[in-house]
């Protein structure tokens, strides 16, 4: 019988390391793309601007010290909850509520510590009240102007009665609005009862507080919101100021 051989298998030489595992080039990779992501994640953050830092009460009254009338006088009031009104309007609807009670109904601002406030009389036909409410911190403030802004948008273009003595039934429009300050978080609207002049609002929140400026106009003729809007620039202006001297 033949015997039948088995040839070996040809000898094949290796060079080099032994090649990596796809699990551990898996984990590897993971690992480098989550340092990336992290070290981005830094970057970007330390370009974020931060936020404006909170007001204290102090430093309300010194952005008030700066806002003159012409004549170079300053009426400063600090704002607490014995100031309100005892009997609010009756607004309806009810829910156009949060749009007046601050300022026609003169009533403490929801929420709010404490605030500050001016006024100019007569100037240009126009009666004005400016003040700011100092609330605990930013995110209560930020939900405030929310809740406001969110009343404005189911009372536009809506006939809303004030009553007192007497019952104030007017049409509410919103007024144009520049952001030149940067801020965004503004609104403007006017109210205006039949024969009874015209309540022009505007609010504005930043950091930790509410603006409100009130102003009371008499005549006939078209409301032009620039003035106030100045005004409400240039209160940013000071409160800024103040923030950086603080800083």
């Amino acid at each position: 019988m033949a015997s039948t051989e088995v040839e070996p298998a040809p000898e094949v030489m290796a060079f080099g390391p032994p090649s990596t595992r796809p699990r551990t080039r898996r984990m590897v990779v993971a690992a480098a793309g989550l340092i990336l992501l992290i070290g981005a994640a830094f970057g970007v953050g330390a370009l974020l601007p931060k936020p404006p830092p909170d007001f204290t009460l102090e430093q309300l009254q010194g952005v008030y010290a700066g806002m003159v009338r012409s004549d170079g006088q300053n009426d400063l009031f600090t704002l607490d909850r014995s100031r309100s009104r005892e009997d609010p309007l009756m607004i309806t609807p009810a829910e156009c509520t949060s749009l007046f009670d601050t300022t026609v109904s003169n009533q403490f601002a929801p929420a709010s510590l404490d605030g500050v406030s001016t006024y100019w009389l007569g100037e240009a036909n126009s009666t004005i009240s400016l003040f700011t409410m100092r609330y605990p911190d930013q995110r209560t403030a930020a939900q405030e102007f929310t809740r406001i802004d969110q009343a404005f948008d189911v009372c536009n273009a809506t006939e809303v009665t004030l009553t007192d003595r007497v019952a104030q039934r007017g049409l509410v429009r919103s007024t144009l609005l520049t952001y030149d300050s940067g801020i965004k978080a503004q609104l403007g609207y006017v109210f205006e009862p039949a024969g009874n002049g015209r309540y022009a609002i505007h609010l504005l929140q930043y950091a930790n507080t509410i603006s409100w400026q009130y102003r009371l106009e008499s005549g006939s003729a078209e409301y032009s919101p620039l003035a106030a809007q100045r005004l409400m620039d240039g209160l940013v202006i000071q409160m800024r100021a103040v923030q950086a001297l603080a800083g």
